[in-house]
């Protein structure tokens, strides 16, 4: 069984490294500023939040080991305040 995401020369994965390289080059290609794969992993997880994935299966995908650092990631948009707010009347 191969690889999701092979290096080079297809015998080891793709490296944090080189796929930091490859995202960054392709983000400067269509001009779009400020993205980078730590911002797509918090993105990804607060997405899974929102969407209901129990935090601790989040935990399990990211590799977070305690819930403290995983709520570092989560992000919370003000709309999601209104909306809680609204829901206690």
């Amino acid at each position: 069984m191969g690889f999701l995401f092979p290096g080079r020369d297809n015998t080891k994965p793709l490296t944090r490294a080189a796929s930091d390289v490859i995202f960054k080059e392709a983000c400067k290609r269509v001009r779009i500023k400020g993205a980078s794969t730590h911002s797509m992993r918090r993105t990804a997880l607060t997405n899974l939040s929102n969407a209901g994935v129990p935090l601790r299966v989040i935990m399990e995908i990211s590799g977070h080991k305690n819930l403290s650092s995983l709520q570092r990631y989560l992000e919370v948009q003000p709309e999601q305040l209104v909306k809680a707010i609204g829901l206690l009347k």
